[in-house]
């Protein structure tokens, strides 16, 4: 649930493919708190929602990342 915001903003995952989780508005890594909220609200709903909203929505942003407050942007 945190894993987002061990590595300042990267999970493993996340690292391979150069992604960081950011705050969405003032652009420093998610906290732990914002990783749990993100994750954990994509935990309860089903994962098919929870991605299509990303894809429907303007910022690309999953239910969890509005909940929490962040975003998933390319690393360079």
């Amino acid at each position: 649930m945190i894993k987002d915001s061990i590595r300042d903003g990267q999970s493993i995952g996340k690292s391979l493919y150069r992604l960081r989780v950011i705050d969405f508005h003032s652009g420093i890594p998610a906290t732990i708190g914002q990783s749990f909220i993100r994750n954990w609200i994509c935990c309860w709903l089903d994962a098919i929602t929870c991605y299509l909203v990303a894809l429907t929505d303007d910022d690309g942003r999953r239910i969890g990342d509005h909940m929490a407050g962040t975003v998933v942007i390319i690393d360079r």
